[in-house]
Formats: C-alpha cells, sequence, structure tokens
C-alpha cells in the first residue's frame, strides 16, 4: 500500500482547509493511513503539514515500529487526553481538525477541557471518501477474500442435511473460511431457514432445518482487513413453485440492475432497476433495503446503493448488488454478488452460480 501517496493527500486536505492538523480516531481509518491496526488499540493519528504522528500504547510498540515506519512514534501516557493534549501543545496546533462521526461527545468534552486555545474542527468522512475508489492492492485483498468465500461455499454445501441446527452451519462455515485462509469472518455469518429466513438479518439460531426450507446463506472473509461478501439460497428437498418464483424474481432483479453497472451511474438508478423489476411482479413491499453497498475496510461503507443516493459510481469502486423479497410467516430470498466496477462495466468477483441449490 502507498502510504504516504495517501498521508500526503490528508496533508493537502489540512493546508485546503486551513489546518495546523488532523486527528484520526477511526481504527480502520488509521489503518487505512499508516498500515497499523492494532486491534482495540485505541491508537490515534495526527497528521499535519510537516509530520505526522502515531499515539499507540507500550503494547503495540514493536508492532507500530513495523507496520508504520512513516509516523513518529508517541506512547500513551495516563491520563491519556491530558497526555494527547500536551503533545497537541508540544507541537503548536492552533486549528486542529477531528473526525466528528468517530470521537465520542464526552471525548470531545475532555480535549476541549485541557486545550481551550485550541480549535477543535469538524471534520466528517475525509478519509471515507479516500477509501471509496480501491487500490490495485486493495482490490487484490478484496478478490482474495471473495475467492476464499467461493471455496468455503463449495464444501459447506455438501454438509447440509435435515435435521441441522442453523447455528451449527454456521459454525462449520466459519472453521472452513478459516481453515481456507481467512482472518476471520466479515460479519456474524447469516444462516436463516424457513420462516427466519423472512428477517434480513436474521442471525444463526439452533433452528432445526427442516423438509422444504430455503436456506440463506449469507456470508464473507477477510484477509488483511479487506471484506468480502456473498449471499447464495439453498433449500431443503424441492422447491415449491412459490420459492422458485421468488427466487426467479430476485434473481431477475439481481441480474438486471447488475448489467447497469458502470462508471458514472447514479447509484439510485441502479436500485431503481431492481426495485422496479420486484415492484411490477407484486413484492415491491417486501423489497426492505437498499440495492447493495459498498466493501472495503468496512463491511458497509460508501457508496450506498438506495432509492435516495446521489453517489455515482466510479472505476475501482467494490459493491454488492443483493435485492431481496422478505415475506413474513413464509421466508425471504437474497441473492447477492461482489462486484469491481471496471473502465467500462463490471467484474463479478463472487464467482459461485447463482441458483437455487437443492440438497
Amino acid at each position: 500500500m502507498d502510504y504516504q501517496f495517501r498521508i500526503n493527500k490528508v496533508k493537502e486536505k489540512v493546508k485546503k482547509n486551513n489546518l495546523d492538523g488532523f486527528l484520526i480516531t477511526s481504527e480502520n481509518n488509521v489503518r487505512y493511513l499508516s498500515g497499523f491496526f492494532g486491534k482495540g488499540s485505541g491508537s490515534w493519528l495526527i497528521v499535519t503539514e510537516g509530520q505526522q504522528y502515531l499515539l499507540t500504547d507500550s503494547r503495540f510498540t514493536e508492532q507500530a515500529n513495523k507496520q508504520a515506519p512513516n509516523y513518529k512514534k508517541i506512547i500513551w501516557k495516563r491520563p491519556y487526553i491530558k497526555h494527547f493534549s500536551n503533545l497537541i501543545k508540544e507541537i503548536k496546533l492552533k486549528k486542529l481538525g477531528f473526525e466528528s462521526n468517530h470521537i465520542s461527545y464526552q471525548v470531545f468534552l475532555k480535549i476541549n477541557k485541557e486545550i481551550p486555545k485550541v480549535e477543535l474542527i469538524p471534520v466528517f468522512r475525509w478519509v471515507e471518501e479516500m477509501r471509496v475508489v480501491k487500490s490495485k492492492e486493495e482490490i487484490d485483498l478484496i478478490k482474495r477474500a471473495a475467492s476464499i468465500s467461493d471455496k468455503a461455499f463449495s464444501i459447506i454445501i455438501s454438509e447440509i442435511e435435515f435435521g441441522m441446527k442453523e447455528r451449527d452451519i454456521a459454525n462449520k462455515l466459519d472453521f472452513i473460511l478459516r481453515d481456507l485462509g481467512a482472518d476471520k469472518e466479515s460479519f456474524d455469518t447469516i444462516i436463516a431457514s424457513g420462516i427466519m429466513s423472512s428477517m434480513p438479518h436474521a442471525t444463526a439460531s439452533n433452528k432445526v432445518i427442516n423438509d422444504d426450507d430455503m436456506v440463506k446463506m449469507d456470508f464473507g472473509s477477510v484477509v488483511d482487513g479487506y471484506h468480502s461478501d456473498m449471499t447464495r439460497m439453498v433449500v431443503v428437498g424441492k422447491p415449491t413453485n412459490k420459492q422458485k418464483n421468488i427466487f426467479d424474481i430476485v434473481l431477475e432483479a439481481q441480474i438486471k440492475a447488475l448489467n447497469a453497472v458502470r462508471p458514472e451511474v447514479k447509484c439510485k438508478d441502479l436500485d431503481k432497476i431492481a426495485r422496479d423489476i420486484i415492484t411490477e411482479k407484486g413484492y415491491g413491499e417486501y423489497f426492505l433495503h437498499g440495492l447493495g453497498h459498498g466493501v472495503g475496510l468496512d463491511i458497509h461503507e460508501s457508496p450506498t446503493l438506495t432509492k435516495n443516493s446521489e453517489e455515482i459510481l466510479k472505476e475501482s469502486m467494490i459493491i454488492t448488488i443483493e435485492p431481496g423479497i422478505y415475506i413474513p410467516d413464509f421466508g425471504g430470498v437474497r441473492i447477492e454478488d461482489l462486484v469491481l466496477v471496471t473502465e467500462d462495466g463490471y467484474e463479478i468477483l463472487s464467482i459461485t452460480e447463482k441458483r437455487l441449490y437443492e440438497i
């Protein structure tokens, strides 16, 4: 990763906005700008026009030295806010930008009390905006994560049996993902069967998989911090006509929206393509969420593909296309692909076949 390039982009923003420095407190934004990823470390970055600082505690000193060579290391001392404030005074910052969406009001008040002469300027999503378009290195990592998910599905599909519990399948799938090289799963794996599948984000439970149940499987893997995301549908036994019909409607909506993916397309226009098809078939009220979202260091990040989104697709964005129909007391169907926006179209990264798998 070209961390110096990213640092320089932040420095340009600092200068353009007449700030003396910028405080970064989001764990994933710290990682994006420095390469340091001490999970739960509470580490912060300060970027000024002339220097950049990584504040972390002594447990992560060696790791920080290896992962973030472009940063001057400051080891936290208690009380932390006072120590941070003393550093701000030492480097003589007068106008300090901070991530307003990643710092609590309580912490803000404490900082403001310690350095009342420093003007604290709220900044919104500077780094997140940089993260929307992926570098080649980021794309390669997400492709690796997607490949692991594809392989894991091909294994788990042969192990699902009538009478298993949702939680048993989720546990097996999580193990397979890690065994294939994932650092961890992207989120709590969703295995939702029968009427439970009508809840878009149902968590795997002790519910037993019954004959004729549809099973929604939504899962992903993480490689070096970067996520994948995919949803496929399974049915125990032979699908009913209604199950096949709902699946076919969702698949048609998914494919038509997918085929419209290219740079300069508005996200809301993609959502409309899928939503119109589902609505025309009489199920519009059961499409309960947006068409998709960006994927990267976070499983959900910009852009958002919703009916009100004004965001526009750009080359090298990675998004999901995942329409769904969710009918209470019947079940739900979602089909989700991970997609790279290319120069003149798209590349599907989740290559597992889209069909109603019968087991």
